[in-house]
């Protein structure tokens, strides 16, 4: 079976206009770091640090379409470490995963969002707020992943994405970027992964051609225009019927209520009737309308 990640070549990307990428990240309030591996089961295991993250919610918080096919996951944890999948790049020390788990299948499918680190010496970037809570472990207020993702430029900050399904069964849904503004200092420490690439390059590596974008309303209803085609055939049919339910009903009332009418007209001009007749053959005349 293939090991992840995979160290891709030129030649194996696949470009594709129906790759998007949506995101909107909970508020973090504090991170526990202790080491641990990527929650991917295979021969070889990555070994990372792990971030538990302090107040994430279950809302969704990722949503990857292909194909006319959209998945959305909740935030879950973030991982750090130095292996990565990537077009090669020496530069490139470290990364950061951030995992998300299926709205619909909670424990057999996930996402994983690989972000590239470089080494620098730099205090102003916007990883080092992270970084020195992880390393000091104290609190942090307000921290989100959405600047974390980088949209400004196309032609450098795409981004690529294939499958992977692991020993257990479990399907990752893996997006990586070769480039992206997160910077790290000589302060922070993961663990080493000394094994190196051993997976065979055998499956589909998808570019993109879009920016991610940020959501503000990530829902699963899919209210974003860029998956407006992308409502499951089911939920479309369930809305109709539901509809075609509502109008059939609506319609037998109707009818109901006109029936009824009609009866008391025709029982109203009955009576009327009966008592004309009535009257007449008593030698009374029915009353006539005149003009004065």
């Amino acid at each position: 079976m293939t090991n992840v990640p995979i160290e891709f070549r030129t030649i194996d990307i696949v470009k594709n206009d129906t790759l998007h990428l949506s995101y909107v990240f909970d508020v973090i309030n504090r991170v526990i770091s202790t080491e641990d591996n990527l929650p991917i089961q295979q021969d070889t295991i990555i070994k990372a640090l792990k971030l538990e993250l302090e107040g994430r919610t279950s809302n969704p918080s990722i949503s990857v379409a292909l194909d006319g096919e959209t998945h959305l996951f909740s935030l879950n944890t973030a991982y750090i470490t130095d292996t990565y999948p990537h077009m090669k790049d020496a530069n490139v020390s470290i990364a950061f995963v951030i995992e998300g788990y299926s709205i619909e299948n909670i424990t057999k499918e996930r996402v994983l969002i690989f972000l590239p680190m470089k080494k620098s010496s730099d205090t102003k970037n916007i990883f080092y707020p992270l970084e020195q809570a992880i390393v000091n472990k104290t609190a942090i207020k307000g921290l989100t992943f959405d600047n974390y993702i980088p949209t400004t430029d196309l032609d450098k900050y795409y981004y690529n994405y294939y499958t992977h399904t692991d020993t257990n069964g479990t399907l990752y849904h893996i997006v990586y970027f070769d480039n992206t503004l997160l910077e790290y200092t000589n302060a922070l420490v993961v663990p080493k992964n000394n094994s190196g690439y051993k997976s065979t390059i055998n499956t589909t590596n998808y570019k993109t051609n879009t920016l991610a974008k940020r959501h503000d309303n990530m829902t699963t209803q899919f209210e974003d225009n860029i998956y407006i085609d992308c409502v499951p055939v089911e939920l479309e049919n369930q809305n109709v019927i539901k509809y075609m339910k509502s109008s059939e009903a609506l319609g037998n009332y109707y009818s109901e209520m006109l029936l009824y009418i009609v009866y008391v007209i025709i029982l109203t001009l009955v009576v009327y009737a009966i008592y004309s007749i009535n009257k007449y053959a008593n030698g009374v005349k029915p009353a006539v309308l005149t003009k004065n």
